[in-house]
């Protein structure tokens, strides 16, 4: 059980370092191996076996780790609970502070009801596009990108032991004329235990304007557009 639970952590938080390491060890052989183009080991040696057999493993990590390939790996059974498969577009659906900002209402309840549910307002199609290194997202709204990624990371929830995608975005309005302004953004959205899981909901929070106090914050709601 330990095992299992420091693999998923090692899988999410700590892939970095390993391909990192990886390109440590690439150096070495590559070393190695040059050691033996210039014939100061015997031939054959044991340094240039292990130097072929390492580096064809790197290569075929890297082949299925950095490329499209690794999303379709991410679907397979027992590496979906390692890597959770978030690949793909996505609606994105906000219920901001906003209008309780607008009518000087701060102190009330940050969501908008009508009938007792919240309202949702959709802002576009966010993209994630999953390696094993790292994880990206960019929104688009009218073909035109708005927001891009400065951080976005899978983490386990201390408590829960669930997965939760972090995330810190900087956004730009696409109107250059536009009266709003550019600014920073973060969000916590959680990720259902699902092999292909269709919504990813959570809150987000911004900096916009904050010197006039006016700062957003809401829930967020991403719905997986079927390929």
């Amino acid at each position: 059980m330990h095992a299992a639970r420091y693999i998923r952590t090692f899988g999410l938080s700590n892939a970095q370092s390993l391909l990192r390491s990886i390109l440590y060890l690439n150096a070495v052989l590559a070393i190695a191996l040059l050691v033996q183009s210039w014939s100061l080991l015997p031939e054959q040696s044991i340094w240039w076996v292990l130097s072929m057999l390492v580096l064809s493993a790197c290569a075929l990590c890297f082949l299925a780790g950095q490329t499209a390939v690794f999303p379709l790996l991410c679907r397979l059974p027992w590496l979906w609970r390692l890597f959770p498969n978030i690949d793909g577009d996505y609606r994105v659906e906000v219920c901001s502070n906003w209008s309780a900002i607008k009518t000087g209402l701060a102190h009330r309840a940050t969501d908008d009801h009508q009938g007792g549910l919240a309202v949702f307002n959709e802002m576009g199609v966010a993209r994630i596009r999953v390696r094993l290194a790292s994880v990206d997202m960019r929104l688009v709204r009218d073909g035109c990108h708005c927001s891009e990624t400065v951080m976005c990371l899978p983490r386990k929830d201390r408590k829960t032991r669930s997965t939760v995608l972090f995330y810190i975005f900087d956004s730009v309005p696409p109107d250059a004329k536009s009266l709003d302004q550019r600014h920073l953004g973060a969000a916590r959205l959680r990720i259902p235990s699902e092999r292909f899981p269709k919504i990813l909901e959570g809150v987000y929070w911004t900096d916009r304007n904050w010197h006039k106090g006016l700062n957003t914050a809401g829930n967020i709601r991403l719905r997986r557009i079927p390929c």
